[in-house]
């Protein structure tokens, strides 16, 4: 691993952030390992596995900006900060006629939006005296413009060829880059188990015993007779005859 400059077997390395392993591998230029990490790349995600939910932080400003001047017909200027992981809207004067379409007479159109980039919908509190309280009828009226604000957003953001092509590859770049770690146990002897006449561990057995041996903690949730009994003593009486357990535990429910 170039990374790290350690050894790591094949398991543990075409595993993980393979994406990321692949650029680290392209960099220092080991051919081995590009070859290796290119056959185990997750397939790319298309349009229809990616939902794009207004106010996740994976979509650039750049959109949410284009949105609302599709609701406002104005200029509309989003910021994000990283640090509070909030958005702020600036919008220019808008149309009365946009307000009574997106806002309430309580509620500004642009306040509910923001409120959406920042996933919650916006509260109307009333006084009374030195009382405050929320009002639920106007708050109602409020979280009624927001679903519709939503449903616009969805049926908007990826209507434009160019945008959701933009979208889904961010989607792919910071979200479909893993490979779950495969075991493979085939090279287990099994040092003092009965001769494969008697009992005879299947491949999915061996998987098992192996990852048990890497890893410390695992759930076999095999269904019956898929012999996770046979699998759990194996995985005991390995890692006791390799010292990684002193008195192993085997619970069957």
């Amino acid at each position: 691993d170039p990374e790290t400059g350690q050894y790591e077997t094949r398991n543990g390395y075409l595993s993980g952030n393979v994406v990321r392993k692949l650029n680290a591998a392209e960099a220092a230029n080991l051919p081995e390992n590009v070859k290796a990490l290119k056959a185990v790349q997750p397939e790319k995600w298309g349009a229809e596995n990616v939902s794009a939910i207004m106010g996740s932080n994976w979509i650039p400003t750049t959109v949410y900006e284009a949105f609302g001047e599709r609701l406002f017909g104005v200029r509309t200027t989003v910021n994000y900060s990283a640090l509070t992981n909030s958005y702020n809207l600036f919008v220019d004067d808008y149309a009365n006629e946009k307000q009574d379409q997106w806002g309430t007479a309580d509620m500004p159109a642009d306040a509910i939006l923001r409120g959406m980039f920042n996933s919650r919908v916006p509260k109307v509190v009333r006084r009374d005296g030195e009382t405050t309280y929320v009002d639920q009828e106007a708050t109602a009226l409020v979280a009624l413009k927001a679903k519709e604000i939503e449903t616009e957003f969805a049926d908007w953001v990826f209507a434009d060829s160019t945008r959701r092509n933009q979208l889904v590859e961010i989607y792919n770049e910071k979200f479909n880059t893993r490979v779950n770690r495969q075991h493979d146990g085939s090279h287990l002897t099994l040092p003092g188990k009965v001769p494969d006449e008697v009992i005879k561990l299947r491949r999915h057995q061996k998987n098992a015993v192996w990852r048990g041996i890497y890893e410390r903690f695992m759930l076999l949730d095999h269904v019956v007779g898929a012999g996770k009994t046979f699998t759990a003593i194996a995985r005991a009486m390995e890692r006791r005859r390799m010292g990684l357990s002193r008195k192993p535990m085997i619970a069957v429910p």
